[in-house]
C-alpha cells in the first residue's frame, strides 16, 4: 500500500489475522508488523516454526533477519518483555526512570508523567504514588519534599516490579477494588495451583464532586452485587488474600490517618428519626437513619393489622434499632415526637398496659446489644420526613379496586379523587392528598391519565419530528422536478395574482410564470412549456395535493408521457422542501425588488429569476446557470466594471472554451453531488438528533392534529388539539400511513406521523 494512507495499518491488521487466522492466540501472536511464535514444550517448537514459516510462503511475505530471534526463553513484544514466568516491565523503561534526576522545570515532569503511564499496569495504585506530581503541574512548579519523597519511592518500587501473569480463556477471573481519599484502584487476579497472580492493576483519580462520595462500603457492596449481574459478574466478599502482591496492594490503601490509635477514639454516633401513624384497617411506620459520615437511608413500612398510634410507634423504634444494629451501629441518637414512648423508655413513665410492657420489655432488649443510645423527644415539625414514610405506609385502600379502575364506594371520596387529572404527577398528588397510598400508584396514575380521553384531546401538540429525515436526491440533472403554486401575490396586468414555480432537484434550475387563474389546464400548459419543450420529459414531478395537481386531466397527461406523479402528504410540506426552500427565497428577492410598487412583480419576474439562477447554492456550491450550461454567465457587472473575458474576447478561443467547458461538466456535477450529498448528510445529522421515534402498526387507533381547514370555527383557541380516532389500515412508507375513521370510510390522503398521536380508549 501506498504511504501516507491512515488505512495502513488496520489493513495490514486484517491481513495478518486472516493469514494466522488458525494460529493466533494458540501458538502465534501479531500486532502489525511485531510477530511472536510461542511454544509450552521446547520439542513443540519448531513444528510451530515450520507451520508460521509455511503460512509466510504461502503468502509470499518476507522477515528482516537482523530483527529476528530464534529458540529464547523471552523477548520482547509491543514494548514488555514475555517469558515462561509471566509478562514483565520492559526493563530499559524502568531503567529511564531510575536515571532520572529529580524534575527541575514542569517539562521535566510531564516527562516523567509520560514515563510513568508506560508501566501503569505494572504498578499497584499508581495514581496515589503520582499525586505529589500531578499538584505540581496545575500551578507554578515547585518541587516540595512531598514530591522528593514521592519521587524516591517510586524507584523503590520499580527496583522490584511486579510479573504480571496472562489469563487464560475460560478461567475465573477476581477482581479486587479498593478506595482512598485521592483515587480508586483495582487489581485483576487470577489463580493457578492455589496461588493468586495479578494480570492487570488499574487506577483513577477521583475528580471535583467525587473525592467527596462518602465511603459507605456496605451500600456499595450490595450495589455491586446486583449491578454487576447484568455482565454475568458475581460479586464474592473478599476472603483471605493468598499473595504477596495482594497484600501489599490491599496494605498501602491503608491510610495512617485511619489506623485506631490508643489515645484517640473514633466517633461513630448514627442518628435515627423515627415516627409512626395508624389508620382503621392497618398501620405504617417510617425510619430516617443517618451514619457519622453523613448518609441517609430511609424505610417506610406497612403494617397489615390494625394498631394503636402508641403501638406503631413502638414498632418504628424497633424497627429503627434493628436496622441501625444491622449497619454496624455502636452508639446512637434515637429522635422520636412521641412523648409517651419516650417517657416509658427512659423511665419517666410507667407501662401500665400489658401490651405495652411487651414492647417496652423488647425496645430496651434491643438498646441493650448498643454500646449507647439516647432516646429524645423532638417536635413534630422537626420529624417531617419520618412523618410523611409514616403516613404514606399506612394509608390504605383496595389495590384491587384501583386497578380495576373502579373509584371508593364513598361518593366524597371518589369526588376527591376524580377531580380534573390534568397529568399523571398532578393526580398523584391528589391521590396521596386525599390520604391513599398504594406501592403501584405512579404507574397507575399513568396509565389511568394515558387512556382519559378527554387528556388525550385537548394534549399539547407534537413538535418532535417523529421519523429520521430521509434526503430526496435525483439521478441526474433535469429527471426530478418539483411544483408549487405561491400566491395570491398583489393583482397586476392581466389580473396576474398567482406563481407557478418548478425547481430542478440536481442543478437547482428554476422556471416560473404568473397566472390569473389556477386552472388544470394553465399548470399543465406551464409543464409543457417551461419543463418538457426545454429540458425534455422528466421521470418524476413532485407536487402537494392540491386539485390543480391532483387530478383526472393532469395524471393521464403525466402518464402519457412516462411521467410518475409523487405527492407529499397533507400539512406536510417538508416532502417538497426543495421548492418550499425556493419560495421563500423567489418571495424575499420580490419583496426587496418591488418596495412600494406591489403590484409590478410580473414585469420583476425575470429579473428576479436571473438573479436566482446566478446566485451560488449553498447545498451544490455552483449557480444554476453553470450547472445547466456548462459555464457562467456574463452578468451586467461585467460590461461597467471590464473583467478579463470581456475586455480580451476572441471568438475563436472562446468557442474552444466554451467545448472544454461543456467536456469538464460532467465532472464539475460529479463534484456537485459529492458536496450536496455531504449537505444532506450534514442536515439529516442535525434534524435526526431531535427525532423521538413514534411506531404506528396496521390497527392502531390515532388521533389527527386539528388543522385549519378541520377545525370548528366556534370554539375557537379553546377547541380541541387532536381528532379522532381514526385506524391505521396501512403503512404508505415509515411515518405515513392511510387512515379510516370509525365508520370504515378510507381518508383519501395517507397522513404523516407528524400529525398523529396513539389513542387509548
Amino acid at each position: 500500500m501506498p504511504f501516507g494512507l491512515k488505512n495502513a495499518g488496520a489493513t495490514y491488521q486484517r491481513l495478518m489475522n486472516r493469514m494466522f487466522h488458525d494460529q493466533i492466540g494458540r501458538n502465534v501472536e501479531v500486532y502489525v508488523d511485531d510477530m511472536l511464535v510461542k511454544s509450552k514444550e521446547e520439542d513443540g517448537h519448531l513444528d510451530d516454526l515450520r507451520k508460521t514459516f509455511e503460512t509466510l510462503c504461502k503468502y509470499q511475505m518476507k522477515l528482516n533477519p537482523s530483527k529476528c530471534a530464534f529458540g529464547v526463553y523471552s523477548g520482547k513484544f509491543l514494548g514488555f518483555m514475555v517469558s515462561q514466568r509471566g509478562i514483565e516491565a520492559n526493563p530499559d523503561k524502568i531503567k529511564a526512570i531510575l536515571e532520572m534526576q529529580p524534575p527541575k522545570t514542569t517539562k521535566e515532569v510531564q516527562r516523567l508523567m509520560g514515563r510513568v503511564a508506560a508501566l501503569n499496569r505494572f504498578m499497584s495504585r499508581s495514581t496515589d504514588k503520582c499525586l505529589p506530581f500531578f499538584k505540581t503541574l496545575k500551578k507554578a512548579f515547585v518541587w516540595t519534599d512531598e514530591c522528593q519523597q514521592a519521587f524516591e519511592e517510586l524507584k523503590r518500587y520499580l527496583t522490584e516490579p511486579p510479573l504480571l501473569s496472562p489469563s487464560k480463556q475460560g478461567e475465573e477471573l477476581y477482581l479486587y477494588l479498593a478506595v482512598s481519599p485521592t483515587a480508586v484502584s483495582s487489581a485483576l487476579i487470577r489463580e493457578e495451583e492455589r496461588r493468586q497472580l495479578p494480570v492487570y492493576y488499574t487506577s483513577r483519580a477521583l475528580r471535583g464532586a467525587e473525592e467527596r462520595y462518602p465511603p459507605m462500603e456496605k451500600l456499595a457492596f450490595a450495589l455491586w452485587s446486583i449491578e454487576l449481574s447484568e455482565f454475568d459478574i458475581d460479586y464474592r466478599p473478599r476472603t483471605a488474600i493468598k499473595a504477596q502482591a495482594l497484600a501489599n496492594f490491599i496494605a498501602e490503601f491503608t491510610s495512617k490517618d485511619d489506623e485506631p490509635t490508643e489515645n484517640v477514639e473514633q466517633t461513630s454516633r448514627w442518628t435515627v428519626n423515627i415516627d409512626g401513624s395508624s389508620t382503621k384497617d392497618s398501620g405504617g411506620i417510617g425510619v430516617v437513619l443517618k451514619s457519622p459520615e453523613g448518609d441517609t437511608i430511609k424505610q417506610a413500612v406497612r403494617l397489615q393489622y390494625p394498631t394503636t398510634n402508641n403501638e406503631t410507634e413502638y414498632e418504628a423504634l424497633l424497627a429503627g434499632l434493628k436496622m441501625a444494629k444491622a449497619l454496624g451501629a455502636t452508639e446512637l441518637d434515637a429522635l422520636n415526637d412521641s412523648q409517651l414512648i419516650v417517657g416509658q423508655v427512659n423511665g419517666d413513665y410507667e407501662a401500665k398496659e400489658r401490651c405495652m410492657q411487651r414492647y417496652l420489655h423488647l425496645a430496651r432488649h434491643q438498646i441493650s446489644q448498643f454500646r449507647e443510645v439516647r432516646l429524645s423527644r423532638i417536635p413534630r415539625e422537626q420529624n417531617t420526613e419520618a412523618d410523611q414514610l409514616a403516613k404514606s405506609a399506612s394509608s390504605s385502600i383496595a389495590d384491587d379496586k384501583i386497578k380495576g379502575g373502579t373509584l371508593p364506594d364513598n361518593r366524597h371520596e371518589a369526588r376527591r379523587l376524580k377531580a380534573t387529572t390534568q397529568d399523571a404527577r398532578a393526580l398523584q398528588k391528589k391521590i396521596i392528598r386525599a390520604g391513599y397510598y398504594w406501592p403501584s400508584m405512579q404507574a397507575d396514575a399513568s396509565r389511568f391519565v394515558q387512556h382519559c380521553d378527554k387528556c388525550q384531546r385537548f394534549a399539547n401538540l407534537l413538535y418532535s419530528p417523529p421519523e429520521v429525515l430521509v434526503p430526496m436526491t435525483a439521478p441526474w440533472p433535469f429527471a426530478q422536478w418539483g411544483l408549487d403554486i405561491m400566491g395570491p401575490f398583489p393583482i397586476g396586468r392581466r389580473q396576474l395574482k398567482f406563481l407557478v414555480v418548478a425547481i430542478d432537484y440536481f442543478t437547482k434550475w428554476v422556471e416560473a410564470e404568473p397566472l390569473a387563474t389556477i386552472t388544470e389546464k394553465n399548470i399543465q400548459n406551464f409543464v409543457w412549456k417551461a419543463v418538457i419543450c426545454r429540458f425534455g420529459i422528466p421521470q418524476v414531478l413532485v407536487s402537494d395535493n392540491g386539485k390543480q395537481f391532483d387530478n383526472l386531466r393532469f395524471r393521464q397527461f403525466s402518464q402519457e408521457l412516462g411521467i410518475h406523479n409523487h405527492y407529499s402528504s397533507p400539512g406536510h410540506p417538508q416532502a417538497n422542501g426543495q421548492v418550499e426552500v425556493t419560495n421563500r427565497s423567489l418571495l424575499k428577492l420580490i419583496k426587496t425588488r418591488l418596495e412600494g410598487a406591489k403590484g409590478l412583480w410580473p414585469e420583476e419576474l425575470p429579473s428576479i429569476l436571473w438573479a436566482y439562477r446566478i446566485t451560488v447554492r449553498v447545498p451544490t456550491g455552483e449557480t444554476p446557470f453553470r450547472m445547466t450550461f456548462g459555464s457562467e454567465a456574463v452578468v451586467p457587472v461585467e460590461i461597467g466594471l471590464t473583467t478579463l473575458r470581456t475586455s480580451a474576447y476572441d471568438d475563436q478561443q472562446n468557442e474552444e472554451q466554451l467545448r472544454l467547458n461543456l467536456d469538464l461538466i460532467d465532472e464539475v456535477r460529479e463534484t456537485m453531488e459529492a458536496r450536496m450529498k455531504r449537505y444532506q448528510e450534514k442536515m439529516a445529522r442535525h434534524y435526526n438528533s431531535k427525532v423521538k421515534p413514534r411506531q404506528l402498526s396496521i390497527g392502531d387507533l390515532v388521533l389527527r392534529k386539528v388543522t385549519l381547514a378541520t377545525r370548528n370555527p366556534s370554539e375557537g383557541k379553546l377547541g380541541p388539539n387532536w381528532e379522532g380516532p381514526y385506524k391505521v389500515i396501512e403503512v404508505r412508507r415509515p411515518g405515513t400511513y392511510h387512515l379510516e375513521d370509525m365508520s370504515e370510510r378510507r381518508l383519501l390522503h395517507p397522513w404523516n406521523a407528524e400529525h398523529l398521536r396513539k389513542y387509548y380508549p
